[in-house]
C-alpha cells in the first residue's frame, strides 16, 4: 500500500494542514498529491477512503444563537440542522435551508401603474398587482413624494395572498403629477417595487399649456382603421426631465385589454423621415409602435427639443360612421422637470361628429373640401386626405347669371394667380356658388352641405368650444420638415410645393368630453394671389348678407392663433376661402 493512502499518514496530514495551511495561505489537497485547482483553497480527494465532510451539527435553537445577524463575515456560514435534518447557510439576512433546493424569491407584476386624476387606470395593466414568492408571507410599505400622502389604498397590505389591488383618491392638484412607491418584501428575498403615478387634473392645464413651447403639437389623429406611429417633435422647450403619458381616456377605449395609446422614446425606423430638404417619408401605417410603453420620457440637456412616437394599440373596432364616429383621449406632456404641462388631444375615427360641446345639430367633417371638379384627386371622396391639408379655395359667388354662375369654382391651394385653373374670376359676385360644392356622399349615404352662419351651424363654435393652436400629428404633417408658408409665415407649413400642402391650425375641444376638431390655416385668395396661409383660416358659411350698398358679402368663420370669430358682416363673396362641410342628419 502506498504511503499516501495509509490512514495514519492521512490523519497526520490533516492535522498538519489545519495547523499550517491557513496561516501560510497555501492551497491544500487532502488525500492526494495532486495540485488543487486554482479556484480552491481546500480539496478533499481520495480513491481509497470512502467518507465525507462532517459539518457542525446544531439544533434550530442553537443555530439561532450564533449571533450572525449584522455580521458581514458570517455570510456563507454552513451548519447541519439536527431538527429538520438539512444543511443551512446564512445569506446575511436569514438561514437558508438547502433542503428546499431554492433561494427565497419574490416577484411583482406590473412594476408600474398610471392613473388619471379621477383614479382611473390608464397604463396598459390593470390595477391588480400579482405577487409571486416561495416564502410563506409578504408585506408592503408605501413611500410618497412631496406632492401628497395617503392617496393610495391597497386591498391587502401583506399576508399569504397572491395579489392586491391599488386604488387612488382624486388628484385635485392643478400643477402636480404625484408619485408613490409600493415596496413589497418577503423574508430573505430581494424586495420589489411598484411605482404608481397619478396625473394632475387635466382640466387645470390651460389650453395652450402652462408655458407653451415655441412650436408645439396640440393633437393627434388616426382613422378608425389606423394604428401607425405619430411623431411628436416639439422645440423651444425648457431644459430638464420630460414625460408623456395618457391623462384621460373616454369609455370606448379598453386599456386593461391592451387597447390604448402606447409610446416610444426611440426615433422612427422610416429612413425617409429626415426633417430636412432630403425627406421622402413613407406611410405612417408601415411603422407601428411595437414593444411600446405607457409612457415616453427623457431629459433635455442643451438641445431644447422633445421627440417621441405614439401609436394606437388597436384599430377602433366599435367604429360606426353614424353612431360611433370617433373616440377620444388626452395625452399629458410634462417638461422642465415636470413643472410645465400641456395637453395633446387624441382622436381615433374619421367620421363626422358633433361640434365639441354639442350632442345634436350638424356633424362636422374632419377634412377640408378638396377639388369639387375632381372628387378623386385626394382619394377621399372629395375631401383632403389628412385633416392638416388646406384643400382647395372657393369663391362664395362670382356672377349674376343663374344659368352659368352657380357652379363651384375651386382654386388650387398653391400657385401664382396667373396660372390658376380655372382662371381667376371677378364680377358682381352675387349668386351663391357653393350649393353643390360638398360631396353628395362620403362614409354613409347622407349628403354634406356648407354650414350656415348667423345663428346656425357656425355660431356654436366660439361659444361652446375651447381652443388651442399649433401642430396636428395626423400621419402627414408630423413626418415632414415644417417650413415657411408660401406667404412667409415661419415654421407653419409642410409640403409647400404641391396641392397636398398642410398647415398648423386651431383645435376646438370640449373640456369635459374632450371631443376635438382640428381646422388648419390655409389663408385664402382675395384678388387672386395667396394671402395669410399658415397664419389664418377663413371658412365660408352658406349665409349671404349685404354689408353695405356697394359690396355683397357672406358670413364666415375666421380663425387664427389668438381669435375665433363668426363674422355676420363677413367677407366679399368674390374672395376664395376654405370650405368645411357638415353632414345632414
Amino acid at each position: 500500500m502506498k504511503i499516501k493512502n495509509n490512514p495514519i499518514y492521512l490523519l497526520i496530514l490533516i492535522v498538519i494542514s489545519l495547523l499550517f495551511a491557513l496561516p501560510l495561505k497555501a492551497q491544500v489537497n487532502i488525500g492526494s498529491d495532486t495540485i488543487p485547482h486554482s479556484f480552491s483553497i481546500l480539496e478533499l480527494t481520495t480513491s481509497i477512503l470512502k467518507g465525507g465532510l462532517r459539518l457542525p451539527q446544531l439544533t434550530t435553537d442553537a443555530i439561532s444563537k450564533l449571533n450572525t445577524a449584522g455580521v458581514d463575515a458570517a455570510q456563507g456560514l454552513v451548519v447541519y440542522n439536527m431538527n429538520n435534518n438539512c444543511l443551512e447557510f446564512w445569506n446575511g439576512n436569514t438561514w437558508i435551508s438547502l433542503c428546499d433546493n431554492i433561494l427565497p424569491t419574490l416577484e411583482v407584476d406590473p412594476a408600474s401603474m398610471k392613473f388619471d386624476s379621477n383614479g382611473n387606470i390608464t397604463s396598459s395593466a390593470t390595477n391588480k398587482v400579482t405577487v409571486t414568492t416561495n416564502q410563506s408571507s409578504w408585506k408592503t410599505s408605501i413611500a410618497y413624494d412631496a406632492n401628497g400622502s395617503d392617496w393610495l389604498t391597497l386591498s391587502q397590505s401583506g399576508g399569504s395572498g397572491t395579489s392586491f389591488t391599488v386604488a387612488c383618491t382624486v388628484n385635485t392638484s392643478s400643477n402636480a403629477v404625484r408619485t408613490a412607491t409600493i415596496t413589497v418584501s418577503a423574508t430573505g428575498a430581494t424586495s420589489q417595487t411598484v411605482t404608481v403615478t397619478q396625473n394632475m387634473d387635466i382640466n387645470s392645464i390651460p389650453a395652450g399649456g402652462t408655458s407653451a413651447a415655441t412650436n408645439t403639437y396640440i393633437g393627434a389623429f388616426w382613422r378608425a382603421s389606423q394604428t401607425g406611429e405619430r411623431i411628436i417633435r416639439i422645440t423651444g422647450v425648457a431644459a430638464g426631465a420630460w414625460t408623456a403619458s395618457v391623462g384621460w381616456y373616454d369609455s370606448r377605449w379598453n386599456v386593461a385589454g391592451g387597447d390604448g395609446i402606447i409610446f416610444s422614446s426611440t426615433g422612427t425606423s422610416d429612413t425617409g423621415v429626415t426633417f430636412d430638404a432630403s425627406e421622402s417619408p413613407n406611410d405612417a401605417e408601415l411603422y407601428p409602435v411595437t414593444n411600446g410603453a405607457s409612457t415616453a420620457s427623457g431629459t433635455i440637456v442643451g438641445v431644447n427639443t422633445i421627440m417621441f412616437r405614439m401609436g394606437c394599440q388597436k384599430t377602433f373596432a366599435a367604429w360606426n360612421a353614424a353612431s360611433n364616429p370617433a373616440r377620444y383621449a388626452v395625452v399629458v406632456l410634462s417638461y422642465a422637470n415636470n413643472t410645465m404641462f400641456q395637453k395633446i388631444f387624441i382622436r381615433q375615427g374619421e367620421a363626422p361628429d358633433y361640434l365639441p360641446g354639442q350632442s345634436s345639430g350638424k356633424k362636422w367633417s374632419v377634412y377640408n373640401l378638396g377639388n369639387s371638379n375632381d372628387r378623386t384627386q385626394y382619394g377621399n371622396g372629395g375631401f383632403t386626405t389628412y385633416p392638416t391639408q388646406g384643400g382647395y379655395l372657393y369663391q362664395w359667388g362670382y356672377g349674376t347669371n343663374a344659368a352659368t354662375d352657380q357652379a363651384p369654382r375651386p382654386y388650387p391651394p398653391t400657385g401664382d394667380a396667373s396660372t390658376l385653373t380655372p382662371p381667376w374670376t371677378t364680377g358682381a359676385d352675387v349668386l351663391y356658388a357653393l350649393g353643390s360644392a360638398c360631396p353628395d356622399n362620403y362614409t354613409v349615404p347622407s349628403g354634406f352641405t356648407v354650414p350656415s352662419g348667423g345663428d346656425g351651424d357656425m355660431s356654436y363654435i366660439p361659444v361652446q368650444a375651447s381652443t388651442a393652436w399649433g401642430y396636428y400629428a395626423d400621419g402627414f404633417f408630423d413626418r415632414r420638415q415644417v417650413v415657411s408658408s408660401p406667404t412667409g409665415v415661419a415654421v407653419s407649413t409642410v409640403s409647400v410645393g404641391d396641392n397636398n400642402i398642410a398647415y398648423q391650425g386651431k383645435l376646438f375641444f370640449n373640456s369635459t368630453t374632450n371631443v376635438s376638431l382640428f381646422m388648419p390655416f390655409p389663408g385664402g385668395r382675395t384678388t387672386g394671389p395667396l394671402s395669410g396661409n399658415g397664419n389664418v383660416g377663413v371658412y365660408w358659411s352658406s349665409t349671404g348678407t349685404i354689408a353695405n350698398t356697394t359690396a355683397f358679402d357672406a358670413e364666415d368663420l375666421t380663425i387664427n392663433s389668438s381669435n375665433v370669430t363668426t363674422n355676420p358682416v363677413g367677407a366679399s363673396r368674390g374672395q376664395a376661402f376654405s370650405v368645411r362641410c357638415v353632414k345632414n342628419n
